[in-house]
């Protein structure tokens, strides 16, 4: 995915690595007075920590309530301070014919080649789940449920 991030540059805003405008835990860009969410926003990745593009609505509309919770915070309107944004974690959901498959985090190829695999979780009945978590955080870093022939996933 390649970001049109080119308005933000031009308008003198930090573009990040991944070529998605730059913005801090409460959707600030280099400019304090600008916000931004979307496709085109670096968010951090839960995993790495780095910066990611990650094309989720759901993730953007989180970062979207963030960025009201700013303005309501900077105007005066709310006293509480507002929270800063989730980190993204990538989701997939693919259906091909009569098969549906999803999967949450990195992919198994990313984790096995960041040494970061560890199997946590597998089974095969009435769905095929495999799961891959963190040596240290004991957090799930990668899930795929595949169900059997049979199965119907409500998405």
């Amino acid at each position: 995915m390649c970001p049109a991030s080119s308005i933000a540059a031009r308008a003198g805003l930090h573009v990040g690595p991944t070529g998605g405008v730059a913005v801090d835990g409460w959707q600030r860009t280099s400019d304090s007075r600008i916000l931004a969410v979307g496709d085109d926003t670096e968010k951090i990745d839960a995993i790495s920590g780095e910066p990611v593009l990650v094309t989720i609505s759901g993730l953007a509309n989180r970062h979207g309530r963030t960025v009201a919770d700013v303005i309501a915070f900077d105007a005066g309107l709310s006293a509480s301070e507002p929270e800063a944004a989730d980190d993204a974690v990538s989701t997939a959901i693919i259906g091909v014919f009569t098969k549906t498959v999803a999967m949450v985090g990195w992919s198994e190829r990313q984790l096995v080649a960041a040494g970061r695999a560890i199997p946590a979780y597998a089974a095969k009945c009435p769905a095929v789940l495999n799961a891959l978590k963190s040596p240290a955080a004991r957090r799930i870093w990668h899930a795929v449920l595949s169900p059997t022939p049979g199965i119907d996933v409500k998405t």
